[in-house]
């Protein structure tokens, strides 16, 4: 394609659009299929033993409170047991191998050829943030909807909506930032930027994963859906139209100060590795706040519902 070749390239893109296509047809057929039969599997099983029963009323995950653990692992099992859901949960690493496997030697030996550094870090985060995109939309702004018409059960409770939303924040980032981190890492591992930089960009890339996914979790909360009887419509459209567009800003702003973070250490001459820290810490930071007020906001929507 660089070399002018427009037969090859159009060749190319009609496989890869023809690869897609088949794909998201095949994944949107069999996941209404397996909605069906999805939802039974979710009946717990009938043999329970009492030494799991006593471990999982002293809190089956450890650093969180039983309350936050029975929310965590109640909707582990619900995203497991619903093939449904569980389709959804695969299909963005299967996107990521028809864009980046099919062309997979020729793009190597162009990033490897820009040598190690900064730059070659960065390219090394595009799947990772590929699969950051899909999870935390798909699972992000789907936790709090998850809970259905049982909301009303927990909004009963001495608990607090804040509580609820840590543990969906925790049932959802953990699962998205340990995908991104093995995505990323094994991204840097084959094209090998350097140690250093290869560190900065996974660290990166698992806290860009944390406060974007709570940042999802805090849409969703906006824009819940309790009442709905398809898994596939527990989010609201305008939900997920602001959930892309905040997460097009981060991701944009975030690449713009690792740009210029390079070119103020090439024209100020300070070292490179201060500029690549702070501009991480700001992108960070940025992030963080972001998603704390999106948890605000949909804290505060939480607390407007009532039992009736």
């Amino acid at each position: 394609m660089l070399r002018g070749d427009w037969v090859t390239a159009g060749q190319w893109l009609l496989l890869l659009l023809a690869a897609s296509a088949a794909t998201f047809a095949a994944g949107s057929v069999l996941n209404g299929r397996l909605y069906m039969a999805g939802w039974i599997q979710a009946v717990p099983p009938r043999r329970r033993h009492a030494a799991a029963r006593v471990r999982r009323s002293k809190g089956a995950l450890p650093l969180l409170s039983p309350v936050l653990a029975a929310v965590v692992i109640k909707d582990w099992r619900m995203r497991t047991r619903d093939l449904a859901q569980l389709v959804r949960f695969i299909m963005p690493v299967v996107f990521l191998f028809i864009i980046f496997g099919l062309r997979f030697p020729r793009e190597l030996g162009a990033v490897r050829s820009l040598g190690g550094g900064p730059p070659a870090a960065m390219i090394g985060l595009i799947p990772a943030w590929i699969l950051l995109f899909s999870l935390s939309i798909s699972l992000g702004l789907s936790a709090v909807s998850l809970e259905g018409k049982s909301i009303w059960v927990y909004v009963a409770s001495p608990n607090s909506t804040m509580r609820f939303l840590q543990a969906k924040c925790w049932s959802t980032a953990l699962p998205v930032a340990a995908l991104v981190a093995l995505a990323a890492l094994a991204a840097e591992i084959i094209i090998r930027p350097g140690w250093l930089w290869a560190v900065t960009a996974v660290v990166l890339a698992v806290a860009e994963a944390i406060a974007v996914t709570t940042l999802m979790v805090g849409i969703g909360a906006v824009f819940a859906r309790f009442d709905w009887t398809d898994a596939r419509r527990m989010m609201h459209p305008v939900g997920v139209f602001i959930g892309m567009g905040l997460f097009s800003i981060i991701s944009i702003a975030s690449a713009l100060l690792l740009v210029i973070s390079m070119a103020l250490a090439a024209v100020t001459r300070f070292p490179l590795f201060t500029t690549w820290l702070a501009a991480m810490t700001i992108a960070v930071g940025g992030a963080i706040a972001v998603a704390a007020l999106g948890i605000l906001f949909g804290n505060q929507h939480l607390r407007g519902l009532e039992v009736g």
